[in-house]
């Protein structure tokens, strides 16, 4: 099984001893080969890291797809159930191995001496496509293989098709051609992210996990917060934020948080649906953190030649503004259920193990992000040398074998979380290469302006509802790759600035994993809890409303992402996110200073949503009455019926 397969970046595990194909040396030959392979791309890339200008960039991109694909099909083969699956899967990986091998000498020799490319190049062209997408349907199902085949199609018969759609065909050799080789598709900005960046950005995470860094970060969000109202669902929350700093994948983010605060939350009182709700919506919230934010920043500086720093920083009030919308509901849920702190259940840890622990993660860290924050590094050699930093406090603080097989645990278990990554950022080439290739996107975008009729407010709508569509069956980082493509041109059209118009495309796509019906997030909280995935979905996209609606503060109000504008100016949106959040989530939870009924509660998130506005006689007296009605004591309540032996409600009392 494939682990976080439809995450965009979900891990894929080494294969293990007792399962894939019969035989015990069949086995141990995989999970030596898997091992050698990650380990030479290990040793590659953080070489790169350090040295980005050792090799071209074009053959680094071949270079990084030609590792990905081998490790992949070697993976695959052993979690396959018979020898001629397996063999098929590492043939699939040796040939596109062998195919990006030849394209990275083709591609050198076009660099420097230019020309066509010929009909072996086309041979190459679409073998290299076909082991690509099925590869890419194996690891995260067919939506995006099919989507990219049906995206191949359509320029080749762009004269037959409607009006908004049309163009001129495109002729099939060079279309595939330049999809495969050119700077547009499959090798082009997605797979240069996460070549660059991506990788050793996760290869950090992995081994800050593999040191017991997640421990370390669990300790301090009980220690803080355990004690407060519904302290369980608050440490969720704070475990998923911190967590966030280093991770690349949400399903990561529950498997390595929720494991423990999921069974917590509900011995404290919190539903299952709803333990695993937060925590799915904590674990999404994770990828909007800098620096790493689910690598999608990487493709964000890409596709917008905004240095990366800049992305970073600018994610930063955002996030803040996601996770404390967040841990508003869960106090919310708390003070309207009656749950309360979690008592302390394991002994203090002293003073010193706390001080070296918070040097060995919080260190590196804190370097990283001085490196490009105020150093503006590169983003790659920043964390790169962080890398080497955390590495040599491991083994001088720890002096032992089990420390360099730690180091070599971590250095294998990265390129596998890498891997899937590297793939889905080379196959949304097949989806971008064709619509910038042809001529299709810049129809479109004519076509939206003009379906529009330039209201951006009904053009966001639009947006939210393909980002929908496309997230439920794309993973966020291709969800947000072609909605940069297909609508963001669209939405710098209209006046929205270029990082705050990606940064809303980037929420949605993220956000979009906690709707049915892929929702792979949801699923394995859901899994954890033992609850029931559609509900689970709902609690997720109940507490994860900031997910929506923080990026419409920051498309009207842009000084919320630290570019541009006063100090007063950033104050100010801050005061009103403030208001207008807090209303919304009164409103949906249903309690301010009480609970509050269903008139109450539509009224609440109807004056939090006009707080939205920049008009100020719509936002001023929309605030100034809805904090009248949230401060406002309502009267008394009849109590909720709750079963006999729990505290959960009974069934049929469907209250968030």
């Amino acid at each position: 099984m494939i682990a976080g397969s439809r995450l965009g970046g979900g891990p894929v595990e080494p294969p293990a001893d007792d399962a894939g194909t019969p035989g015990s040396l069949g086995r141990r030959f995989l999970t030596v080969a898997c091992a050698a392979i990650a380990l030479a791309w290990f040793a590659v890339q953080v070489g790169l890291s350090l040295d980005p200008t050792a090799v071209p960039a074009v053959e680094q991109r071949a270079l990084h797809l030609g590792f990905a694909l081998l490790l992949a099909g070697f993976v695959l083969a052993g979690r396959s159930r018979s020898r001629i699956a397996a063999a098929a899967w590492i043939v699939a990986g040796s040939a596109g191995a062998a195919v990006e091998a030849y394209a990275l000498r083709e591609m050198a020799f076009q660099v420097v001496y230019g020309g066509l490319y010929e009909s072996p190049d086309l041979l190459v062209a679409v073998a290299g496509i076909v082991i690509l997408l099925i590869v890419t349907g194996r690891l995260i199902g067919w939506v995006l293989p099919v989507l990219g085949v049906v995206l191949l199609v359509l320029p080749m018969v762009g004269d037959r098709l409607p009006s908004i759609l049309r163009m001129a065909s495109s002729d099939p050799s060079r279309l595939l051609n330049q999809v495969w080789f050119g700077n547009d598709g499959v090798h082009g900005v997605p797979l240069d992210a996460s070549n660059r960046y991506i990788f050793v950005f996760i290869v950090f995470g992995t081994f800050l996990t593999v040191f017991g860094a997640g421990d370390f970060l669990m300790r301090v969000v009980r220690r803080a917060l355990a004690r407060a109202r519904g302290g369980a669902g608050k440490m969720s929350v704070a475990a998923s934020a911190l967590f966030g700093l280093t991770s690349d994948s949400s399903a990561a983010n529950v498997t390595t948080t929720g494991v423990v605060t999921i069974p917590v939350m509900k011995r404290s009182g919190f539903s299952a649906d709803r333990a695993a709700g937060i925590e799915a919506a904590g674990s999404v919230g994770g990828l909007l953190v800098p620096p790493v934010m689910g690598s999608v920043a990487f493709i964000m500086a890409g596709l917008t030649a905004i240095p990366y720093h800049e992305i970073a920083l600018a994610a930063a009030v955002p996030a803040v503004l996601y996770y404390a919308t967040l841990y508003l509901a869960v106090d919310r849920v708390a003070a309207r259920d009656g749950i309360r702190g979690v008592p302390a259940s394991e002994p203090p840890v002293g003073f010193r193990q706390n001080l070296l622990d918070a040097i060995e993660y919080v260190g590196p860290l804190a370097i990283l992000v001085h490196l490009l924050v105020v150093a503006r590094w590169e983003p790659s050699q920043a964390a790169g040398w962080a890398l080497v930093l955390l590495v040599a406090i491991h083994l001088v603080r720890h002096r032992s074998v089990e420390a360099v097989k730690d180091c070599l645990r971590a250095a294998v278990l990265g390129p596998h979380r890498a891997v899937v990554v590297a793939i889905i950022t080379a196959a949304v080439g097949t989806l971008v290469g064709p619509i910038l290739i042809s001529g299709l996107g810049l129809n479109l975008v004519t076509g939206l302006v003009s379906v529009g009729s330039g209201s951006l407010a009904l053009l966001l709508a639009l947006t939210v509802a393909a980002s929908v569509v496309l997230g439920s069956g794309l993973p966020a980082s291709a969800t947000y790759v072609l909605l940069a493509v297909l609508l963001a041109p669209s939405l710098v059209e209209l006046g929205v600035p270029l990082l705050a118009a990606h940064m809303f495309l980037m929420y949605l796509g993220n956000v979009a994993d906690l709707s049915p019906p892929t929702m792979a997030t949801v699923y394995v909280a859901s899994g954890i809890a033992e609850a029931r995935p559609m509900r689970t979905s709902g609690y997720a996209m109940l507490f994860g409303i900031g997910g929506l609606v923080v990026p419409l503060l920051f498309v009207f109000r842009p000084e919320l992402l630290l570019v541009g504008g006063e100090p007063l100016g950033l104050l100010a949106s801050l005061a009103v996110a403030a208001v207008v959040l807090y209303l919304i989530v009164s409103g949906t939870i249903g309690y301010a200073r009480g609970p509050r009924g269903p008139a109450t509660r539509c009224l609440l998130v109807t004056l939090g949503l006009a707080g939205v506005s920049t008009h100020p006689w719509v936002f001023v007296p929309a605030l100034v009455l809805g904090s009248a009605v949230a401060l406002l004591r309502p009267g008394p309540t009849p109590p909720r019926a709750f079963s006999k032996n729990t505290s959960e409600p009974v069934e049929g009392n469907t209250t968030p």
